[in-house]
């Protein structure tokens, strides 16, 4: 592995830095310091490499710092947005509950207080390209780790290009022909997030391409979203589907559970073992630890409006129109054969960030024990709308601010 740069060793990762082996060796490429540890060594050396920085995350999926003296989250800010192109992104529209931005920063997002990930007794799953759910889809994702857990929790990278690639003709079709619907929204609930008249925020749903739909008298903006992406720079086709909620209810998790079983084989994973072997079980630790997403959004959690008003459009009628039912029982376990074998991941350590191509690769939070403290930044929001008719490819490319910030400037239009 050549390198391009001055100040810096880059390596891709060795195998006693893996705890589960990988047949993506080159995924991430490792930069490190030569010399200087030294914030300002590295905000300098981050301006001064943008470009091949940003080609380097492009070719390999994602880089990974390690050994700089990253402490906070300011300190992970001002190193990824001191990248010439990285322009960060803090207003998503609808966004989920609980992600709430770090203090001290602009950008820097807890990754959810509601919804924790990564180390717990969870089984592999909740893979997803970032931000399937919600309008505001980011072209880079950042994770910074401000304390590792005991054991696991790493964050799994998955390359979903090659994933698509070695799906069958009749699947990449299916996917690329049409969009599949991914969230609903109130009118009457955009209205009051954002402080909107009822009309304004109707037309502005519309303005990007949402479909109006009436039910129990408000109206609902549907948001349709492409599945396959092509790459902006590299041209290459990847699938951009929020695996975990759409193919989860199909038996994806049963069929990674099978996948991943050597890797969890060791008595250290026992008890997760014993965990993943009762459904039953999962469920009821899943509501223990997250209490307030079972009780306010129940069933509701993947791509439905996050309220509690009983006026929400049952799951049963809007099923039918999501990307899960694309996808045959023989499908889902070639998905779980394909992200197994285009997996990659390693155990963090306290400082560590990464910055990854969100075309290129899915994440995951991965199994573990013990609390670990993950901070999170988007940059580089990419121009969709989200219209039923629209082509299900979408030939990426970026758009100058988020949904979430052109919303809230019809709000100030408004006061």
């Amino acid at each position: 592995m050549e390198n391009q740069y001055k100040g810096v060793t880059t390596r891709a990762l060795r195998n006693d830095e893996r705890a589960i082996s990988s047949s993506e060796p080159q995924t991430p490429l490792v930069i490190e310091p030569l010399h200087s540890k030294n914030r300002n060594f590295l905000k300098r050396f981050m301006k001064e490499n943008s470009c091949q920085i940003i080609s380097d995350i492009e070719r390999y999926g994602a880089v990974l710092f390690r050994g700089f003296d990253i402490h906070s989250a300011a300190d992970f800010e001002e190193q990824v947005l001191s990248i010439q192109g990285m322009r960060g992104m803090s207003e998503f529209m609808m966004s989920e509950p609980g992600r709430i931005t770090v203090s001290g920063t602009r950008h820097v997002i807890h990754p959810n207080v509601n919804f924790k990930t990564g180390g717990t007794l969870d089984p592999v799953g909740g893979i997803h390209s970032e931000s399937y759910y919600v309008p505001d889809v980011p072209r880079f994702i950042s994770f910074f780790c401000e304390k590792p857990p005991l054991l696991g929790g790493e964050t799994g990278l998955f390359d979903i290009c090659k994933i698509y690639n070695d799906l069958p003709e009749r699947l990449k079709e299916k996917l690329e022909q049409q969009r599949y619907l991914a969230g609903i929204f109130s009118i009457w609930q955009i209205a009051k997030r954002y402080n909107l008249p009822y009309e304004v925020a109707k037309d502005f749903c519309e303005k990007i391409d949402m479909s109006m739909v009436d039910y129990h008298g408000d109206q609902y903006a549907f948001m349709y979203k492409p599945s396959v992406a092509e790459h902006p720079t590299t041209k290459e086709k990847s699938i951009i589907i929020h695996f975990a909620g759409e193919l989860n209810g199909h038996g994806l998790t049963k069929e990674l559970i099978r996948q991943f079983s050597s890797d969890y084989a060791s008595f250290k994973w026992c008890i997760h073992r014993l965990v993943w072997s009762f459904p039953y079980i999962r469920k009821n630790l899943f509501a223990l630890r997250h209490p307030i997403i079972v009780l306010t959004c129940g069933g509701r959690l993947m791509g439905r409006v996050f309220d509690s008003s009983s006026n929400v459009i049952p799951s049963r009628e809007t099923d039918n129109l999501r990307v899960g039912n694309v996808f045959e029982k023989e499908e889902i376990q070639l998905i779980a054969k394909l992200m197994r074998k285009y997996h990659s991941s390693f155990p963090w350590k306290r400082g560590d960030f990464i910055i990854i191509d969100n075309l290129k690769l899915a994440h995951a939070g991965m199994p573990g024990l013990g609390s670990r403290i993950i901070k999170v930044l988007m940059c580089n929001p990419l121009n969709m709308t989200y219209g039923k008719n629209s082509s299900g490819l979408y030939k990426a490319e970026e758009a100058a601010e988020t949904r979430g910030a052109e919303v809230i400037k019809c709000s100030s239009a408004c006061v």
